[in-house]
């Protein structure tokens, strides 16, 4: 929360995902499913 409400003061564009009720593993129906397309479309679009 620190972090996004400092980017944000600070008018730095970024992008955040949150997985309420999902440990650090991300274990969870589809919720990996969700998150490496995430990162994979990310990384199509940006690099």
């Amino acid at each position: 929360m620190e972090m996004t409400n400092s980017l944000v003061k600070h008018n730095i564009p970024f992008e955040q995902f949150a997985y309420p009720d999902r440990n650090h593993g991300i274990y969870g129906g589809s919720t990996r499913l969700h998150l490496f397309e995430m990162m994979t479309r990310w990384l199509e679009e940006n690099l």
